[in-house]
């Protein structure tokens, strides 16, 4: 990013890229291996291909995950983070907020059952 770059160039760079965890999104909506793992989980069977921004199916071997650390004062953020170790075959956001079929208001009223 330079600083003489047009707004709408970022914004629009920043849109299209897909990231990690959205791939993962992604990734459990097309392949039913998927739905039986967390987000921590998913790399022991798939692997991020950063050139095409997607995960695919781990060919041999094993790699062990791990999430960022987040601190409880970040709030929304620290409770989906401890969801992503619990929740599996997320679609999307709302689906990390959801259980047997109840979608919950904010990730911090799920993780607080």
């Amino acid at each position: 990013m330079f600083k003489d770059d047009n707004i709408n160039v970022v914004l629009n760079r920043c849109e299209n890229s897909n990231t990690m965890f959205l791939g993962w999104f992604e990734a459990n909506n097309n392949s039913i291996e998927a739905k039986d793992l967390t987000y921590g989980e998913f790399s022991r069977k798939f692997v991020w291909m950063s050139k095409e921004k997607e995960w695919k199916p781990r060919k041999k071997g094993y790699n062990i995950g791990r999430l960022t650390y987040i601190p409880p004062g970040f709030g929304e953020l620290y409770y989906m983070r401890i969801l992503l170790t619990i929740q599996k075959w997320c679609l999307d956001y709302e689906s990390i907020r959801t259980i047997d079929g109840k979608m919950f208001e904010t990730f911090r009223r799920l993780a607080m059952l």
